[in-house]
């Protein structure tokens, strides 16, 4: 409930883009993911772009480009209860709302992702993992792939790329394989990302990064705010000038079940 409610007041202003490149493909992926460490029932799925130009890709949620462009699009003066209603029920539900760019020619990956009202980012160079290539191979969803394996922050991957797409990237901070990667889960089988289609876009859609000021941090600063946010959303969200008049024992009540709901998300991409 209190994710629903808070989620649409933050729906009033997407993220401005400028125009970085154009891409030529997209591959969009299913993402399962297990955001509870101890209940393998707790698996949710959605749908994940990885959108490609050259060495120069942008990776997100399906929810959150949807969104994002509908904010966009939306006459900047009519923000009615209707209108926002209105984006929150065409654009899918997503529990990941940054944007990832990486730039395989500089080594760059930046990662923005917004809480709030304020935009933050940080970098990282390439490579971010160790590949093992091994002989293994096999066919998945049509294309010839082979195995490889690798350490992240934390878990062990196996992954399967194809060289039939002779494009070094991957779903996420995935990438530095011969092949675009096709298939790639944890040993654990918590994080899995599975290749649904792959395309040439006509016309090429534009890559677009974050005009509006962003502040740089780093990864580890960026974890600790939103802990304290997911910690307590309405003091974040006072800070930022937004206010409520909640009647007696109402925010007490949502803050209750938000921290009950938070107790059964504990199981991060990145444990490290």
């Amino acid at each position: 409930m209190l994710k629903f409610f808070i989620s649409f007041i933050i729906c009033t202003s997407a993220i401005s883009q400028n125009i970085k490149d154009q891409a030529n493909y997209l591959a969009i992926y299913e993402l399962e993911h297990q955001p509870d460490s101890t209940n393998v029932d707790s698996k949710k799925k959605e749908s994940m772009r990885l959108y490609i130009r050259d060495h120069i890709s942008m990776f997100a949620s399906s929810g959150t480009v949807i969104k994002d462009s509908l904010l966009a699009n939306t006459d900047r003066s009519n923000k009615s209860i209707a209108a926002l209603t209105k984006i929150q029920s065409e654009a899918p539900d997503t529990d990941f709302t940054y944007w990832i760019f990486k730039n395989s020619k500089s080594g760059d990956i930046q990662l923005y992702d917004k809480i709030v009202k304020n935009t933050y980012h940080y970098e990282e160079v390439e490579p971010l993992m160790q590949w093992n290539i091994e002989p293994d191979t096999k066919e998945i969803a049509g294309y010839d792939v082979q195995k490889a394996t690798t350490t992240f922050r934390g878990r062990d991957y196996t992954a399967w790329f194809t060289p039939e797409i002779p494009i070094s990237n991957g779903p996420y901070k995935f990438s530095g394989l011969p092949g675009l990667i096709i298939d790639i889960v944890d040993v654990n089988n918590e994080y899995s990302f599975k290749l649904k289609s792959f395309k040439k876009l006509n016309p090429s859609r534009f890559i677009e990064v974050p005009s509006e000021k962003s502040i740089e941090l780093s990864r580890e600063k960026l974890t600790e705010l939103w802990d304290n946010y997911h910690r307590d959303p309405f003091s974040s969200l006072e800070q930022s000038g937004i206010t409520f008049g909640f009647e007696a024992g109402v925010k007490e009540e949502l803050m209750k079940n938000h921290r009950e709901e938070r107790k059964l998300i504990n199981n991060p991409l990145e444990l490290e």
